[in-house]
């Protein structure tokens, strides 16, 4: 898995599972796996949405021509560890408590 963020000619920037073509060309195609759209909140903040939330994408993936791409960077660390948080199956929860226990030795 290589999560990268993805700057399209148009402006959006989409983080996902990327894939880079096997050879360079106008004709040549990135995969992204379960892309996510960045989406600034307000007040310095992100969000992070559904990129092409309206299509039935097959095996979560899309594939990009190389023309259409800007650029392509590494996510900070924070940003990475949430999307792979958002793209998990595995449910973690939030809040639990751990009671305090005692080993005891025989």
């Amino acid at each position: 898995m290589e999560i990268k963020i993805v700057r399209l000619n148009s402006g959006e920037e989409v983080l996902c599972d990327w894939t880079s073509p096997e050879t360079s060309g106008p004709n040549e195609c990135h995969v992204l796996k379960k892309p996510l759209l960045i989406i600034p909140t307000g007040d310095g903040q992100i969000g992070l949405m559904s990129w092409i939330p309206y299509s039935n994408m097959k095996d979560d993936e899309v594939h990009i021509k190389e023309s259409f791409v800007a650029f392509i960077v590494d996510p900070a660390k924070e940003l990475k560890a949430e999307y792979e948080k958002a793209t998990s199956k595995i449910i973690t929860p939030s809040g639990l408590s751990v009671p305090n226990l005692k080993i005891v030795g025989s």
